[in-house]
């Protein structure tokens, strides 16, 4: 019985950074999250924050097919943010591709045919690791 409750003592003591796989991001030390996603890691909630809670399938293509170039300039000054650890900036950004995604529109695809760049440093933090 003794040997139980040490060992739930030393289990409460454990924080969750010490049971899962972390990164360490601008000065933070990052819990991994299930999705694999490295801006859902940044941001910590948990849940995969990109999203679109839509599934894949036959949906109307009502919206137009390409991104507004505005998006891509706030999507360079938000990446920029996140390099500096800025989780405010991961969670705008995440919105950002959830709205995209909901407008059948890949944030991702369309930087890589126009702002190969900014592709780049967006897939690092979009695609699953």
């Amino acid at each position: 019985m003794r040997e139980r409750q040490q060992y739930l003592a030393v289990l409460r003591a454990r924080t969750i950074a010490d049971r899962m796989p972390a990164t360490f991001i601008a000065g933070r030390v990052i819990v991994m999250s299930s999705c694999r996603h490295l801006i859902c890691e940044l941001i910590g909630e948990g849940a995969c924050s990109i999203a679109s809670g839509r599934t894949r399938g036959c949906t109307p293509g009502l919206a137009a097919k390409t991104i507004d170039p505005f998006v891509f300039d706030e999507v360079r000054a938000l990446l920029t943010a996140i390099a500096t650890g800025d989780r405010d900036a991961a969670i705008r950004l995440a919105a950002i591709v959830r709205r995209e995604a909901r407008e059948n529109r890949n944030l991702l695809a369309q930087a890589r045919e126009d702002e190969p760049e900014l592709a780049s440093q967006l897939a690092e933090l979009l695609i699953r690791r």
